[in-house]
């Protein structure tokens, strides 16, 4: 299937994200709509604070807009179901952290937490995969692999949606979301 030329995957309308903070309110998404459809590889970039991992964040399900609507293959999004336990476990082993099953977030490396994230997209072989700077705390060789793994994924039909500041990984995707605070700017294709 030709990049983009799917069905809507993800669909986001009016969607607007406030965090409270003592008296201050913070609006970190402003109306922003945005439709990923199957197949497409979108690279969403902007600077530090400008949205992007809320907007992220709201498409995987771990959290919600305070306004606007998020659909997910068509349904309205609500919360999803839990994934086994072993196969939690074959995909760390398959990223080399099986030893590590029992560590915090915080217990672990900037790589292997990135490593962590790549097990999460093996677990159940999705359709969509998120990613929040996957290549942003590794060096050179362990960045040249999970690209590879990413680019796999979506060689096989995924639908992949990353967040970076890396002009180099953003030229990957077929497509550059620019989001600025906390709107999305430009959107359009990359140079084939």
């Amino acid at each position: 299937m030709p990049d983009g030329d799917g069905a809507p995957v993800l669909e986001l309308q009016d969607v607007c994200k406030r965090y409270r903070a003592g008296d201050v309110v913070v609006d970190a998404l402003r109306g922003v709509t945005l439709v990923v459809r199957a197949g497409e590889f979108v690279a969403m970039v902007g600077e530090s604070g400008s949205g992007k991992t809320t907007l992220l964040g709201i498409m995987g399900c771990l959290d919600r807009p305070s306004e606007g609507s998020y659909r997910l293959v068509g349904q309205e999004v609500a919360t999803l179901p839990e994934t086994p336990r072993a196969r939690v476990l074959a995909a760390l082993a398959e990223v080399g952290l099986a030893e590590r099953t029992g560590h915090r977030p915080n217990q672990l490396s900037g790589g292997r937490q990135q490593r962590v994230a790549i097990a999460r997209a093996l677990v159940a072989r999705p359709s969509v995969v998120l990613a929040d700077e996957p290549t942003g705390n590794l060096d050179s060789e362990s960045a040249a692999d999970v690209l590879a793994i990413l680019d796999r994924l979506h060689a096989g039909g995924a639908t992949l949606v990353l967040v970076t500041h890396s002009q180099e990984v953003a030229a990957r995707a077929s497509r550059i979301v620019r989001v600025a605070d906390g709107r999305i700017v430009t959107d359009e294709p990359t140079a084939a």
